[in-house]
């Protein structure tokens, strides 16, 4: 009997854990790379930029991302960054050869966004500017390039018209409980079981 209810709180425990595990790395975990382009485009993550291909320019790269990680506050970068937004990813983007097509150079990013709260800003020749982006059904991000660029993926707050409240963890305390409850009605079936067969 100790054995068997031993063994059902391990697995309830072993559970559980599983459970809060896939829901941490359910939130905010962006893919590296790129749906669109092929070989004519090369996607360098921020996480990669060491093992970056050598048709990469990883001085320009890392110039970039010194100077997101520098800025005070992204609005000083450009006007048009949205309050309080925060750098979420970075990617170079490097068309190889004659990839280039004028103005409608469109690149898709495996970003897994699920909602509209993001900024896309791009760094050029000319510094820093917001562009414009559209969100695909599958959670990818569309944007369009004139040429090679560094794009900052940025997590906007929410707009809301009543007070936002913290969140407080509720799903998963919410999960646990329905992992003990399993728990415990499997345990209430062993024995019944049990005290069925003597």
């Amino acid at each position: 009997m100790k054995k068997l209810f031993a063994i059902l709180m391990v697995a309830a425990i072993v559970l559980s854990l599983g459970a809060v595990v896939v829901s941490a790395d359910f939130v905010e975990s962006p893919g590296h790379g790129t749906e669109d382009g092929g070989e004519d485009i090369i996607i360098t993550h921020i996480d990669d930029i060491n093992n970056a291909d050598p048709r990469v320019d990883r001085d320009n790269f890392q110039q970039a991302i010194d100077e997101l990680k520098g800025a005070e506050d992204l609005k000083d970068l450009n006007k048009d960054i949205k309050d309080d937004a925060t750098v979420r990813d970075v990617f170079d983007v490097t068309f190889v050869d004659d990839a280039l097509e004028d103005d409608k150079n469109n690149v898709t990013f495996d970003v897994n966004y699920s909602d509209d709260n993001y900024q896309v800003i791009i760094r050029t020749d000319d510094g820093w500017k917001v562009i414009p982006s559209v969100r695909n059904a599958d959670g990818t991000v569309t944007v369009t390039l004139t040429g090679n660029a560094v794009v900052a993926f940025l997590s906007v707050p929410a707009q809301s018209d009543g007070p936002v409240s913290e969140p407080t963890g509720d799903g998963i305390a919410a999960i646990i409980a329905c992992l003990a409850v399993v728990g415990v009605a499997g345990s209430a079936v062993l024995l019944r079981r049990k005290n069925l067969e003597k």
